[in-house]
């Protein structure tokens, strides 16, 4: 990876807000010429030398090849020989760059529009709801005139039919949701159309203002749904994710997730087999026979069991951990994906935004099920 800074000019934004804002330059430059499991993982924020201006360091999953970022207008290189002990900086993963860092993030494209995801939803009666945990906070929820409902596609006008206190249980104990926010396509009869092959527990539809629409596509897509035979992978895709990762890693598990014809983009899942005490479950995108971006997850190998992470799952089970596209949007900031996926403790619900060659959480919410 290469060393980037960014030096500091007098009256300048803050080094995070810099971050936020050129986060795409970032990564052009630490993902440059390194094979794929090589990739940005972790970024850490802090003033490494002492002189009042923090640096960002962005590193592979190894910690290795640094990149070292200083804050200023636009990026500009700073020696590779700079110093830093990675062991007493605070990680976080590159993917939540932007739920994590303090940055002001009311201009965005999507989050200023506060977009939220109905989980809890009956298609057959016209009623879909936002349960509080994955819900803004109360005061933008009852400020935001959320009038636009998208599924893949398809977009629904709808109003608000209720917004009431909810619950629900973990094994015998209740947790309270907050308020629940429920609203229903004004013309009922559309949901023959918009959710036509789902049943309610595979659709998680996507509820917006309809400025959202001004900056925001919805793209058609075909994409696999649980239960449904597993389409075989061809072995010219395999050899291209092969070839963007490197010849050291081997591909264990692969799965076709969608396709998107208009863009020439197909999603799929990769598990790899573990390489040096680590394994990597990747979201791999192929455009016109190139891996186009990613976004990778890693775990640690349990030192009793090859077979098994350290927390005590198998290997296998991490297939389990992939995403289901809701919405796919094509924005000016580049193609978004509105995902649910599910960790082994419960459902996430996050959008997804494709910054140079990564797939990076833009908002992320999370709905707990049980302890694993």
């Amino acid at each position: 990876m290469l060393a980037i800074v960014l030096p500091l000019m007098a009256g300048t934004i803050s080094e995070e807000q810099c971050y936020y804002l050129h986060l795409d330059d970032l990564l052009d430059c630490a993902d440059e010429e390194v094979d794929g499991f090589q990739k940005a993982f972790y970024y850490a924020i802090d003033d490494l030398d002492n002189d009042g201006v923090k640096e960002i360091v962005v590193a592979d999953i190894f910690k290795t090849n640094c990149v070292f970022k200083a804050v200023g207008g636009k990026p500009q290189l700073i020696s590779p020989n700079f110093k830093v002990d990675v062991e007493k900086l605070n990680w976080n993963t590159i993917f939540d760059f932007y739920t994590s860092i303090e940055a002001d993030r009311s201009g965005d494209i999507t989050v200023r529009h506060h977009p939220v995801m109905a989980y809890d939803i009956d298609i057959a009666h016209n009623r879909f709801t936002v349960p509080g945990d994955v819900a803004w906070d109360e005061a933008v929820m009852r400020s935001t005139k959320y009038d636009r409902m998208i599924f893949k596609p398809h977009i629904g006008n709808i109003h608000l039919v209720k917004a009431e206190p909810g619950s629900y249980t973990v094994d015998g104990t209740p947790i309270d949701l907050g308020l629940c926010y429920t609203f229903a396509l004004d013309n009922a009869s559309l949901t023959k159309k918009m959710f036509r092959g789902y049943k309610s527990e595979q659709a998680t539809p996507v509820i917006v203002p309809k400025a959202w629409l001004n900056d925001h596509r919805p793209l058609q897509f075909k994409r696999w749904l649980y239960g449904e035979e597993v389409p075989s992978v061809s072995a010219s895709v395999r050899r291209m994710i092969t070839t963007y990762y490197g010849d050291q890693m081997k591909i264990r598990d692969i799965s076709w997730v969608a396709t998107c014809e208009e863009k020439e983009r197909t999603f799929y899942d990769v598990l790899f087999e573990p390489y040096n005490g680590k394994v990597c479950l990747a979201f791999v995108c192929i455009e016109e026979g190139e891996v186009e971006s990613t976004r990778n997850m890693w775990f640690d190998v349990s030192k009793s069991d090859p077979n098994m992470i350290d927390i005590g799952a198998d290997i296998d089970d991490l297939m389990g951990l992939t995403p289901e596209i809701q919405v796919m949007a094509d924005t000016p900031k580049g193609l978004e994906l509105y995902v649910r996926w599910y960790s082994f403790e419960g459902s996430h619900f996050d959008i997804w935004r494709e910054v140079s060659d990564q797939f990076v959480t833009v908002v992320g919410d999370y709905h707990y099920i049980m302890a694993y």
